[in-house]
């Protein structure tokens, strides 16, 4: 009999694989290969959607989640760049993500084991980031968003996953790219979890 694993994935846009089908995103492309790699079969609720920024995800969260009556073996959280895009001042930031990992814990089934937070991608490196009027200031405001996100998983002793990094190779790799000029494409997807985010889920989940 196959383990059976619940996947809750939070976020926006990124989280939501705007402009592909579901299973071209992150989370989809995540659990097949948790599923294919561990026997089991993933049970995946996304909580996510594009143009959310932090207190929306939580908001939505407390809504949608008020009933729930089990624990997730795997979370994962990409939120921020909304608050970033619209401007929001960077203070605020903390505090939210703050929430959303309390409620988070609450729904993990071992508590900071089974939560993973996600770096924010770099839009800068994309058509419509080099057309914005905020070019300049684009990738240095996601960074600032990122050392907050890394700096309080490491303070909590959740893992973080560093994606950024590729999301920057997408103006020499055009298959990065989405149809949409701004999203993340399926290959940019498969390279997440295959190059980062795979090999953190797994040691997460071979202590489950």
């Amino acid at each position: 009999m196959s383990q059976s694993i619940r996947y809750l994935a939070l976020g926006d846009s990124y989280t939501v694989g705007e402009s592909l089908v579901f299973e071209e995103t992150f989370p989809s492309l995540l659990a097949k290969k948790v599923e294919k790699n561990f026997h089991a079969t993933v049970q995946t609720t996304v909580i996510a959607k594009t143009g959310w920024r932090a207190d929306e995800l939580f908001e939505n969260m407390l809504r949608q989640l008020q009933n729930q009556t089990h624990c997730f073996e795997l979370i994962t959280i990409l939120i921020g760049v909304n608050n970033q895009y619209q401007g929001v001042a960077l203070e605020k930031f903390l505090p939210q993500l703050s929430a959303i990992y309390d409620k988070a814990l609450q729904l993990a089934c071992k508590r900071n084991r089974s939560i993973l937070m996600i770096s924010i991608p770099d839009y800068f490196y994309t058509q419509f980031g080099q057309q914005s009027l905020k070019r300049e200031k684009i990738s240095s405001e996601i960074d600032q968003y990122n050392s907050i996100v890394k700096d309080f998983a490491a303070q909590k002793n959740v893992v973080f996953v560093d994606i950024t990094k590729i999301s920057r190779q997408a103006l020499v790799k055009e298959n990065l790219v989405a149809q949409d000029h701004l999203h993340p494409s399926k290959h940019q997807y498969e390279r997440w979890v295959n190059e980062e985010i795979y090999e953190q889920v797994k040691s997460m989940m071979e202590k489950i």
